[in-house]
């Protein structure tokens, strides 16, 4: 999809065209294109790494879709579990992409950690995936490295990694790219989360993965979050949590919102970053969407 198409996309996009997933932690909105465009790690209160539903060529996102043009794409949860599917439909085949985050189980450190999956359905697909964060709303720089395992990218306060089997490839110094070939039955995964500084993002198997999708669809106190996704329970806090939504704009612009909420975070002491806004509502996705051509 080239830039002009993606933006022509985006003044479409509505926040009711996204699904939800979550670690009752934090969580990730999921446009029907593929894109995570609205994610704060480790506390949903916590400054933003991707926030392209505000400014679609500065607010960053984590884009998986279909490399050739003229697909169309459904959304749907995997029954009675937390686990988001983005189905892309095309004249070569049908593909899948699969995007859940693990709550922590048991005595097991939580890794906090957002797990996307690819899988051909039937056909063969190629699909292209970017990874392009934005620390801190936009405002704080950052770099990235190739490692054995993926890559990472660090900013003055956070480091996140990138596990992934596929080839990557650095764009622009500071974001990746990577593009492959799934064919009926084959997976590739990616998975990013919050590293500690200097920490190369660990190796990720799809037996784990597979093992990680069971405990996940198992999960006892995921229920109340399965109930209602609009406002989904807070662990740490012990019941429902704030709307993950932060006010984001249904029909005030949305470069504008992004602005506030930098104004916001730079007015906060050191550490603290919560932001409080207008609650919107996130419905179940059930719209489809179509690609643009350039």
């Amino acid at each position: 999809m080239s830039r002009r198409a993606a933006r022509r996309w985006r003044a479409t996009c509505r926040i009711a065209e996204h699904g939800l997933i979550g670690d009752l932690h934090t969580v990730a909105l999921v446009g029907t294109d593929g894109t995570i465009d609205w994610h704060c790690p480790r506390r949903v209160d916590a400054p933003s790494v991707f926030a392209s539903l505000l400014d679609a060529d500065r607010g960053g996102r984590f884009r998986i879709e279909p490399e050739r043009e003229g697909w169309t794409s459904k959304q749907l949860y995997l029954p009675d579990t937390n686990v988001l599917i983005t189905r892309f439909l095309t004249p070569d085949g049908v593909g899948e992409v699969h995007d859940f985050m693990s709550p922590r189980s048991g005595e097991a450190p939580h890794r906090q950690r957002i797990v996307r999956r690819v899988l051909a359905v039937r056909g063969e697909m190629r699909f292209a995936v970017e990874v392009a964060p934005r620390f801190d709303y936009a405002r704080a720089g950052h770099e990235v490295a190739l490692t054995p395992n993926g890559a990472l990218f660090g900013s003055a306060d956070l480091s996140l990694g990138l596990s992934a089997r596929q080839p990557l490839e650095i764009v622009g110094g500071r974001d990746v790219r990577a593009s492959f070939d799934v064919r009926a039955g084959e997976t590739a995964s990616f998975v990013l989360g919050p590293v500690e500084h200097g920490e190369a993002p660990p190796a990720c198997s799809e037996a784990e993965i597979d093992a990680e999708l069971g405990a996940h669809a198992q999960a006892p106190h995921l229920r109340a979050q399965r109930r209602d996704r609009r406002r989904p329970h807070h662990q740490p806090a012990g019941g429902a949590g704030r709307r993950p939504q932060l006010g984001l704009p249904l029909h005030l612009d949305a470069r504008l919102r992004l602005h506030r909420l930098r104004a916001a975070a730079a007015r906060l002491p050191r550490g603290g970053h919560r932001l409080h806004g207008l609650s919107a509502t996130a419905r179940r996705p059930s719209c489809s969407s179509t690609s643009t051509a350039s």
